[in-house]
């Protein structure tokens, strides 16, 4: 990522004026390869001068590609800048392998050469990178060194990645790959701009973040697959919203796992965290939205960019307080922090603040619902610091009633919040069973129920096999995800001995009106106390159904001696 001023002249000065605009637009907008080309990977070796102005003529050039730089010199001629440039790779097996008239038909730009056109020198790296990727590619196929390797690159580009998404060099005894994976990133929140400078005779400095795109560079060390190197790169964009190579982990490649599958793991894993991500961002910007709107005429400041925090002041009586909203990234599952800061702190080095911890929130409400709570709690706090104030002595009995009054408060709250954790919890069992129902069906039977139990009880199948995928991959020595998969595997140990002894608490759904109630529920918590749970065991319904079936057979026997 460059650093680029509104003004970019003083960059440029060393170039040759007639040359400026073409090196412009390949710092600024030229993408030759997958990997964008920075002013870093230019170097200055001979210089002219002209109208007592010194200026480059001979510049070594680091192509990236694959991973890699390659190393290209690129030589104008100083007495007369229109000519087209001449060129010398460092590498004789990519000069030496073309004659004029395959360079002819593949670089079209160099033999059209046109100073006057911005964007010249720009597709003549790209058709000439294009040359080279092209010979890679032939050399692949063509050793049989490579052949392994060479069927992972076919079984790639036929199923997910096109060719021109793929970068392919060959080294002695290793390969090389940089892969663009395909993902939509609209829904990513904006790249958040820090100004560098900000000074009266400079202009403001600003970070070009370039296109978004996720590369996976993947080197095959060694080329049986025994040892590979896997990395991912993010643009700046990306990196912001999803985080860097330390907080997203990609899982290590393992000599079993095809190039195939484990780009297509990357590209799942990417998806969901985008997915998640975006989200979350929805999530922030409506709450914030909310916030501004209930309090439009306290509001004191926002994040009107990536939506993290909200002031704004608190009017109850007599008494005035400003309101500190910090949102954290584990939004909605972890409730924003509210802070109450005093406008009556005498001392100004140590502001008067308390941290608001117990006011009543669930991750399932909407965010207006969310803020309307809040906005009960903090009224009735706000009063009961209002009455504070006017307590003078900390014996008196107002004193101790104040005391006694938060302590109730406090205890009920726990309650409270402990009741809302035990609703939740069987809110989210309840609507399990109300999407698995079959759905032409009046009313279940002990046959059907056992399969329904059966199917509740593999419900964390899914999520157990991609942790099983995940520890597959690479030679791992620590359990990754290891407390949820002890959680999941205790939980269903847990209900699978329920269901084979006591029985398992589930919807009555042998009962006909408590079966219609059930798929009628739109999911709203205050609809539970409707709902009798009943245990059912395995016995029990499998002696149900055994009964049900003697009972069958026996009607049919006696039909059977009537019509006789």
């Amino acid at each position: 990522m460059d650093l680029l001023p509104y003004n970019n002249e003083n960059l440029l000065i060393n170039f040759p004026p007639l040359l400026r605009r073409n090196f412009e637009e390949l710092f600024c907008h030229g993408k030759i390869g997958l990997t964008p080309f920075t002013l870093s990977d230019i170097s200055f070796t001979k210089q002219y001068t002209e109208n007592n102005s010194t200026y480059s003529y001979y510049y070594t050039l680091k192509i990236p590609y694959a991973g890699k730089r390659l190393s290209w010199e690129l030589i104008f001629n100083p007495e007369d800048m229109c000519f087209a440039p001449d060129f010398s790779f460092n590498d004789d097996t990519f000069y030496m392998s073309h004659d004029l008239d395959v360079i002819v038909e593949n670089v079209p730009s160099l033999m059209n050469w046109n100073v006057n056109d911005s964007k010249s020198l720009t597709n003549v790296l790209k058709e000439f990178l294009n040359l080279f990727k092209k010979q890679q590619i032939e050399k692949l196929h063509k050793e049989n060194i490579y052949s392994q390797l060479c069927t992972e690159y076919q079984h790639l580009t036929e199923e997910v990645i096109t060719p021109s998404d793929i970068e392919v060099y060959l080294e002695n005894t290793s390969v090389h790959f940089v892969i663009n994976i395909k993902v939509d990133l609209s829904s990513l929140p904006e790249y958040s701009q820090t100004i560098f400078s900000r000074r009266k005779d400079q202009s403001d400095i600003l970070l070009n973040p370039g296109e978004d795109n996720c590369i996976l560079k993947m080197s095959y060390i060694k080329l049986d697959g025994s040892r590979v190197n896997a990395s991912l790169q993010l643009s700046p964009r990306v990196e912001q919203a999803l985080g860097n190579a330390k907080t997203f982990h990609i899982p290590n490649y393992s000599k079993q796992t095809s190039l195939f599958e484990y780009v297509t793991l990357i590209g799942k894993l990417l998806r969901d965290q985008v997915k998640k991500v975006a989200q979350h961002y929805k999530l922030k910007k409506e709450y914030i939205n909310c916030l501004c709107t209930m309090y439009a005429q306290n509001m004191i400041e926002f994040d009107s960019e990536t939506f993290h925090k909200g002031v704004f002041l608190c009017e109850v009586g007599d008494y005035h307080c400003l309101v500190h909203v910090d949102i954290s990234d584990l939004f909605p599952q972890e409730k924003p922090t509210v802070t109450l800061h005093s406008l009556y702190c005498a001392s100004p080095k140590k502001p008067c603040l308390e941290v608001v911890e117990d006011y009543p929130y669930s991750p399932r409400w909407e965010p207006n619902m969310m803020l309307q709570k809040l906005k009960v709690y903090l009224v009735e706090a706000t009063k009961i610091k209002d009455l504070a104030n006017k307590c003078k002595h900390p014996n008196s009995r107002k004193t101790h009633a104040l005391i006694k009054q938060i302590q109730k408060e406090k205890s009920r709250d726990k309650k409270k919040k402990s009741n809302n954790i035990k609703l939740n919890i069987l809110g989210e069992k309840l609507l399990w069973f109300r999407d698995n129902l079959e759905p032409n069906c009046a009313i279940y039977t002990p046959k059907q129920t056992v399969e329904l139990i059966e199917k509740y009880l593999s419900r964390f199948e899914e999520e157990l096999e991609q942790i099983r995928i995940k520890h597959s991959i690479g030679n791992r020595k620590n359990r990754q995800h290891a407390s949820r998969e002890d959680i999941i595997n205790l939980t269903i140990q847990q209900e699978r001995e329920e269901f084979n002894s006591c029985g398992l608490e589930i919807p009555d759904v042998l009962n006909i009106p408590q079966f219609q109630l059930l798929r009628q529920w739109n999911g709203e918590l205050r609809f539970l106390p409707k709902f009798k749970l009943k245990r059912y065991s395995r016995k029990y319904l499998e002696g149900s159904c055994t009964h049900a079936s003697a009972k069958d057979t026996k009607q049919n026997v006696e039909k059977t001696m009537d019509t006789n």
